[in-house]
C-alpha cells in the first residue's frame, strides 16, 4: 500500500491529491478483498489452490498493464511540456 501512495502522489497534481489518494485506497481495499474471497471461492469450487492462482496472476497482469499504460502516459505527457 506504501507504494501505491507513492505512486499517486507522483502522478497527481497536489491539488487533488486528497480525492485521488481516497479513491486509490477504495479500490484497492475493495481489491484485496475480493482476493482473499476469490481464493477461497475457487478452493472451495475445485479443492486446490491452482485456480486462485492463476487469477492472482492474471490480476497481476493486468495492474501491470495499467501501471504501464500510466508510465506511457506521463513519459509522453512529459516531452510534450519539454518541447514546446
Amino acid at each position: 500500500m506504501t507504494c501505491l501512495w507513492v505512486c499517486v502522489r507522483e502522478m497527481i497534481p497536489p491539488e487533488s491529491g486528497g480525492l485521488a489518494l481516497g479513491i486509490t485506497s477504495l479500490f484497492a481495499m475493495i481489491g484485496m478483498g475480493l482476493g482473499g474471497y476469490q481464493g477461497g471461492f475457487f478452493f472451495d469450487l475445485t479443492g486446490n489452490y491452482t485456480y486462485s492462482f492463476v487469477n492472482a496472476a492474471l490480476a497481476g497482469v493486468v495492474n501491470l498493464m495499467i501501471v504501464g499504460s500510466l508510465v506511457l502516459y506521463v513519459t509522453r505527457k512529459k516531452k510534450g511540456l519539454t518541447t514546446q
